[in-house]
């Protein structure tokens, strides 16, 4: 059997219930502080620090994509967008009421925090998994069911966190607006003033915080006397195997088509290609071996490492598909898709499938820097299954996936590399 060369795919992710409230504070401290700064700061310089904030966070994302041990930062990019659609409507309400005075323009400013931050934070419930910073994160570290308990994880907590934000903001919304109609009275100044428009995002954010950094404490204690019981990381092994046009599939418990290969090894970072190697040789005989791509969590010493499997003939497996008592089918690509479309192939297959014709049509019509190989817009070259046998592509390079979404064939490319890339720090 051979394999071919193939490099391990350096998707490293990693999860703590600290860093989740770590990274919630950071995100929301920004946000609650804006009222106060608009009390104590000099009229007209507000804007400018939301602007400073929301760069500051936009460059906290950037970092920590690029970090080793990279953590879910949707709170603090929402944060940033926020602050930075907040910078727009402060500069609209500066010129649109300069002749009125400061005191009185000041808490309208304070209010209007909170209404951007719940329309901005409303987008990002309603997008989910489509935002561009988790469709980013996806592309380069795999699907939630690829990363397993930390995708889980990470999903689970922002469908927790977002919608509590929103309740809160709303809540502090309602609080704000409701001392502004049943007990502002412009005619004269009181202390309760104050301490509504300017001073109650910031009261309401510290209790908040003091609950959630107690229900990650709770989490934590748990996780650590969970950790002492579990074994030793393990590593999820999948072969794909082709056979000339078609890919081997069979039914699952579940009804959904996987692959028929998949076993378990001890986790190392090393890739297990020797594993793959025995455990295909023993099922299907004389056949060619390629990685495919991998996602890694270190610190829950879990990974999961896609390969391919090439055979001359669908009979090799004859043998193995009745010692196993499965039912295999073999599909060809126009099959694939439409059982692709159908929603029947298992979350780990429909994963396999995006990413490899993702990247074997993307590199057919581009080159790594985005420019087109093939002029003709709109063209789609054909693609057979058996083209990935003597592909030379890498599958485990995350620049694929990401032009595949982002090349210079999308309109406003330009404005739109300095804005994803350069400002939000994603692209």
């Amino acid at each position: 059997m051979q394999l071919m060369d193939g490099k391990k795919c350096n998707n490293l992710s990693y999860y703590s219930p600290f860093i989740i409230w770590r990274n919630y504070v950071i995100g929301i401290l920004p946000l609650v502080l804006v009222p106060v700064f608009i009390f104590v700061l000099p009229f007209g310089v507000c804007q400018f620090l939301t602007l400073a904030m929301a760069f500051g966070l936009f460059a906290f994302v950037r970092r920590n994509r690029v970090s080793r041990f990279e953590t879910c930062t949707l709170i603090p990019f929402t944060s940033a967008r926020a602050l930075f659609a907040l910078t727009i409507v402060y500069v609209v309400i500066d010129f649109a009421f300069h002749e009125f005075p400061e005191d009185t323009i000041k808490p309208y400013k304070a209010l209007a925090m909170p209404i951007v931050v719940f329309l901005v934070t409303f987008g990002t419930y309603i997008r989910g998994s489509h935002n561009s910073l988790c469709v980013d994160c996806m592309m380069r570290n795999g699907s939630p069911f690829e990363r397993r308990i930390l995708g889980h994880l990470y999903r689970s907590e922002n469908h927790y966190l977002v919608p509590r934000l929103l309740l809160i903001v709303g809540l502090v919304v309602a609080l704000g607006w409701g001392y502004w109609y049943f007990g502002y009275k412009q005619a004269y100044y009181e202390w309760s003033d104050s301490l509504v428009f300017y001073f109650l995002p910031l009261i309401v954010f510290v209790f908040d915080a003091c609950i959630l950094g107690y229900r990650y404490y709770l989490l934590y204690t748990f996780g650590h006397e969970r950790a002492t019981v579990l074994a030793e990381g393990t590593k999820s092994l999948r072969v794909i195997l082709i056979c000339g046009n078609r890919v081997c599939y069979t039914a699952g418990k579940d009804g959904l088509l996987d692959t028929p290969f998949t076993l378990e090894d001890s986790f190392s970072e090393v890739l297990s290609a020797g594993v793959v190697r025995s455990f295909m040789t023993k099922n299907v005989g004389a056949s060619t071996m390629k990685f495919c791509y991998g996602t890694i969590d270190i610190r829950s010493r879990k990974a999961v490492e896609h390969y391919f499997c090439f055979v001359d003939s669908e009979d090799v497996v004859r043998q193995f598909a009745a010692d196993e008592g499965v039912q295999l089918q073999w599909m060809e690509k126009d099959e694939i898709a439409a059982n692709f479309r159908s929603d029947k192939f298992s979350p780990f297959a429909v994963a396999e499938i995006s990413r490899v014709f993702n990247i074997m049509v993307t590199s057919k019509i581009f080159d790594l820097s985005g420019r087109r190989k093939i002029k003709l817009r709109g063209y789609v070259p054909p693609l057979s299954i058996d083209e990935i046998r003597n592909s030379d592509v890498d599958f485990s390079d995350n620049r694929w996936m990401i032009l595949s979404r982002f090349n210079k064939s999308n309109s406003f490319y330009w404005l739109r590399v300095l804005w994803y890339k350069y400002i939000e720090g994603i692209g």
